[in-house]
């Protein structure tokens, strides 16, 4: 019995399984435009989530630096509770005997403290935390970028593996065709058995591609669903015009607005100037620090002394004060020049780090703006090739119809205009995947740039809120 169930078990919950899938894959939107893959690759996107919220931690080390200009105000209260006993001596002068003796001290104090100088710490760290919260902005876009260009690659790759699939199918009715002329011929006597073999051999190897092709289609189909979050309606997939007031006119254009806009080139900036004030923030170290300081001080004793004739005393002390601490440091165990010493490393790591930058994107421009121009001089090949391989499919449809040629001949120049269509397809493809690979490189491949119909994640929204808090904002 036991046996029996788990057997019913094994069969039906990966039934459920497989069920559950095909469920959540029939709740996703279906998609056939470009724009709209875009799109739904953009919202809710787990990575963009994840880097937004990281950015929020990040932005609250402004308000956090600049609470170093702010007061600071406390209020301590202090009871202390002693009890004595005493035990005189018999011959004790003393007419009364004490027993014992209770003192209830009761301190409060009240304290006001502001920094008036720290050797410029506050002003470093403040503009240090506001250009690391700009670094962190560089970081969203690029990150951004890198989401919305696999979404292209996934759309793209669709189109270039369903384009293979149909050159597969025309090729497989091609060379089935074939097979049975030939056969037929064999029939009659006018082709050998080997013919055959070779004819059958050709239409299998053919079966074999378009079964191939239909799986590479499957699985270009399951990673544009991970990536975008949808669909692909395959058949009513089309090449996407893009937006031609991005592109620029020249090289040198494509690569002044990259240097002007580049995420990762305005991250590594900004991180060079975070590094900056960040030996501003070390030196200070090194300076006088100058604290105002005031408090207001209550201190209430209650004093019962237990005798023969008890006696109770409540005296009140009220003591104000002010002062300046001037502190100058003079030797601090070292951790002050250590701490020097890694800024200034720093500074120059950061340094490279943004010349590195700069010169892979210029080259990157490079590289992008001129496989694009190669594309689009080999697509117009292409387009000739097209209309050539047609005219020739039309003279081949009118030599059969004169009975010129046989059907398997005109089977061939159709084989052919469809491998030369589909090879102008991909070179579409190709040209297209390359002209968001060179707004990319520009930095203008962004959810505003391309202008989607979605609500856009404000990466500054939580920054210009928390900012200038001075207290609250647990769970907004």
């Amino acid at each position: 019995m036991i046996l029996r169930s788990l057997f019913i078990l094994s069969i039906f919950v990966p039934f459920c399984a497989v069920a559950g899938e095909e469920d959540k894959a029939k709740d996703l939107p279906l998609v056939h435009d470009f724009f709209e893959a875009l799109k739904y690759t953009y919202e809710g996107n787990p990575t963009l989530v994840e880097n937004l919220a990281k950015q929020e931690v990040t932005a609250e080390a402004v308000p956090e630096a600049l609470s170093g200009w702010r007061p600071e105000l406390s209020v301590t209260n202090t009871i202390t509770s002693t009890r004595t006993k005493t035990r005189p001596k018999p011959e004790t002068i003393l007419g009364d005997k004490i027993n014992a003796k209770r003192d209830v001290v009761n301190a409060t104090q009240a304290t006001a403290s502001y920094n008036i100088f720290e050797g410029g710490k506050t002003v470093y760290s403040t503009a240090q935390a506001k250009a690391t919260v700009r670094a962190g902005f560089g970081e969203f876009y690029s990150e951004e970028q890198k989401s919305l260009f696999a979404g292209a690659q996934a759309y793209f790759e669709i189109l270039k593996a369903h384009a293979q699939v149909r050159v597969n199918q025309s090729q497989e009715k091609r060379l089935k065709e074939q097979l049975r002329l030939i056969q037929a011929e064999a029939d009659v006597g006018e082709k050998s058995l080997t013919d055959v073999a070779q004819a059958r051999v050709d239409y299998i190897a053919a079966v074999d591609r378009r079964i191939i092709a239909e799986r590479d289609l499957e699985v270009r189909k399951a990673a544009f669903t991970q990536i975008t979050r949808s669909t692909p309606n395959v058949e009513g997939m089309k090449l996407p015009e893009l937006p031609t007031d991005l592109f620029p006119q020249s090289l040198e254009e494509a690569t002044r607005t990259a240097l002007g806009r580049h995420p990762i080139l305005r991250n590594a900036k900004h991180r060079l100037e975070a590094s900056e004030k960040g030996v501003g923030v070390a030196r200070s170290s090194f300076l006088p620090k100058v604290d105002l300081q005031a408090s207001s001080t209550l201190n209430r004793n209650k004093s019962n002394v237990e005798t023969s004739t008890s006696s109770n005393n409540d005296n009140k002390q009220y003591v104000q004060q002010a002062l300046v601490r001037v502190t100058v440091p003079i030797y601090q165990k070292g951790a002050e020049w250590s701490g020097l010493r890694k800024s200034v490393k720093s500074k120059a790591q950061a340094r490279r780090q943004l010349e590195r930058a700069r010169t892979e994107i210029v080259r990157e421009v490079a590289e992008a703006w001129n496989q694009w121009k190669y594309l689009k001089q080999q697509l117009e090949q292409l387009k000739v090739r097209v209309e050539a391989a047609k005219l020739r499919l039309e003279g081949r449809r009118q030599e059969f119809q004169a009975g010129e040629i046989r059907l398997l001949d005109v089977t061939v120049a159709e084989d052919q205009y469809i491998q030369a269509e589909v090879a102008k397809i991909n070179a579409e493809q190709d040209e297209r995947i390359q002209a968001c690979r060179l707004l990319a490189s520009m930095g203008r491949f962004h959810a505003n740039d391309l202008k989607l119909d979605v609500k856009q994640h404000n990466v500054e929204r939580y920054y210009n809120k928390v900012r200038g808090k001075w207290i609250g904002g647990l769970g907004e």
